[in-house]
């Protein structure tokens, strides 16, 4: 902890060293910074490498990849979900050429997020010095949430990188506003940035406002043109985006009156009700939304609140004043998009993990005047010694828990277990053909399949079996076969469907045997899985459905599936 001692008494502005700052101090705080974003990094490719069990919401989202080409990911997505489409578009390309697993799912998230650390320590080392930029890299590079979503197949690490590389160009407009280069670089990063990461319009938006007082004092026509330039490229941008991704994915994923309920709390309620709208902006600030490094809902990060405040008002006093006003201004853009009902505010973090770099700039200088406020430099030691290794130990009990406890919720590693012994040893070896992914045969809910469809992908890559829609036309005549169904438990099934597909198997096979696995999908009574099973015999050593099969399975397979009755004796246990 030496070098924290000796980083106590420096400064946390963005100025040249007073005096009694020595260049050493300065070096020794930086390295520890970095070594700081050695533990974070090393967290994050922890969690990462154990694989963990892909849970629901990732299953959701990664249907999409598997099922729908890079234009059908335009338009919308299934299972009531909504991502950038260029994160989509890199996890398909990446799942074609190396295969779906755990890690290529998530390959995107863990890359961004360790990207996302590195700009940030840049940042951090553009506007803090000492044991400022200690705590604020500290922070980030120990937190809970942005190691947990590096490895998690959904856009939110994209989010915090692509607001920390905007925020670190802004910052360097900002010094130099007169620089069209700097001005090009923000735009540039802006239309690279919006196609991965959707929050990060309001980044950008929130520099706008940040720029604007900065253009206006600075009286020069380079800045007045580059400011112009920027947003008319930022307003182009986010309006093709708009048009070709945003309004087709919110219009399918609001089909239903489902969305609008579960985020409702996160859309500011009327100006009418000004307690309840108070209430409501004061736990959005202090609840998981500033949950660095760690924080709850209901009023659960007020310390934080509190912290970034002083943060704050520390930096506008020392002229310093650009993140604030960059933060401000994304804070209000945010707010606009919810009091239209585009885009949740707050109440919950990972719709906010593009608040994450100035959350932790401005909890690390708030803590760090707070720190200085006290008089003596032995009580002041005593404070940041502990702060130090209480963030150490935080990250140390994060990778801990990543070796220990390899999922999010236990029934997705039960599942995870099976689904691997399943696909590539449950069949002793006959080939096993899915009837909704390879034979377009909808008999149960489409939009129950998403634990069942990304495990069958993930664990039968290298097992026999008719792949994609080709049928029965990889599976040499004669050969038995087994066809999966998966039901979860309370489900009815289209009872047409079933006939249809039976009487056509019927033609050239003979059902010998059927069998049901019932696996637990949540801790709850009776939530569980059925993957059923029917064993078909060929009718004689030629018989094959392969010339028949494309005229007889439906060109699409419908959302739902008509509701009959339970399943028939015959076609179960």
């Amino acid at each position: 902890m030496d070098v924290v001692d000796r980083a106590m008494d420096e400064s946390s502005r963005t100025s040249e060293p007073t005096p009694r700052e020595g260049p050493s101090d300065h070096d020794r705080a930086s390295r520890f910074a970095w070594a700081f974003v050695g533990l974070g990094v090393a967290a994050r490719l922890i969690r990462y490498l154990r694989g963990f069990p892909v849970w629901l919401d990732e299953q959701y989202l990664a249907v999409n990849i598997l099922d729908h080409d890079y234009g059908d990911l335009l338009q919308g997505l299934e299972y009531r979900q909504a991502a950038p489409f260029g994160f989509l578009w890199f996890e398909k390309g990446l799942v074609a050429a190396l295969g779906c697993n755990e890690w290529t799912l998530r390959a995107a998230s863990i890359l961004a997020s360790i990207a996302g650390l590195i700009v940030f320590r840049i940042l951090a080392g553009r506007l803090l010095r000492g044991s400022a930029l200690v705590a604020a890299v500290g922070i980030m590079s120990v937190a809970y949430f942005p190691i947990r979503h590096s490895a998690e197949f959904k856009p939110y690490a994209g989010d915090l990188c692509a607001a920390a590389v905007l925020l670190l160009l802004g910052t360097a407009w900002a010094s130099d506003p007169g620089r069209l280069r700097r001005a090009a670089g923000l735009a540039a990063g802006a239309v690279v940035s919006m196609p991965f990461s959707f929050p990060s319009v309001f980044v950008a938006g929130g520099i706008t406002l940040a720029m604007l007082p900065i253009v206006w004092t600075h009286r020069s026509g380079r800045a007045w043109l580059g400011f112009l330039a920027y947003n008319g490229t930022l307003a182009a941008a986010f309006a093709g985006l708009y048009f070709v991704a945003l309004r087709p994915q919110y219009e399918r994923a609001t089909e239903t009156e489902f969305m609008h309920q579960y985020w409702r709390a996160s859309f500011p309620p009327s100006p009418s009700k000004p307690a309840k709208l108070a209430e409501w902006i004061a736990e959005a600030h202090c609840g998981e939304a500033l949950a660095y490094p760690l924080g709850a809902k209901q009023f659960g990060s007020t310390p934080q609140f509190v912290l970034a405040v002083v943060g704050a008002v520390v930096l506008v006093r020392r002229r310093n004043s650009f993140i604030v006003n960059a933060t401000i201004g994304m804070l209000i853009v945010a707010l606009v998009a919810a009091v239209l009902k585009k885009y949740p505010y707050a109440h919950g973090e990972r719709l906010q993990q593009y608040w994450a770099p100035s959350a932790c700039l401005l909890i690390g200088v708030g803590f760090t005047a707070a720190v200085e406020r006290i008089r003596s430099l032995a009580a002041r030691r005593h404070v940041m010694r502990p702060a130090c290794a209480g963030l150490i130990v935080l990250v140390a009990v994060t990778a801990g828990q990543s070796l220990v406890q390899p999922y999010k919720h236990r029934w997705d590693r039960e599942h995870q277990l099976f689904a691997r012994w399943f696909w590539r040893y449950g069949s002793d070896g006959v080939p096993m053909v899915c009837l909704s992914g390879d034979l377009n045969r909808q008999l149960f809910l489409r939009f129950y399949e998403s634990p069942y469809l990304v495990g069958r992908d993930i664990n039968r890559q290298n097992v026999p079996f008719a792949k994609g829609r080709d049928g029965f036309r990889s599976i040499p005549p004669g050969t038995p076969i087994d066809c999966v169904a998966y039901q979860q438990e309370g489900h009815t099934y289209d009872d047409a469907q079933f006939r249809d597909w039976l009487a056509h198997m019927e033609r050239a096979y003979e059902l010998v045997g059927k069998r049901s696995y019932r696996v637990m999908i949540d801790d709850k009574p009776g939530k569980t899985a059925h993957y059923h099973v029917w064993r078909f015999r060929p009718l004689s050593p030629t018989s094959h459905l392969s010339q028949t099969m494309d005229q007889d399975v439906p060109t699409s397979t419908p959302r739902t599936a008509a509701v009959v009755h339970d399943l028939p004796a015959e076609a179960g246990e």
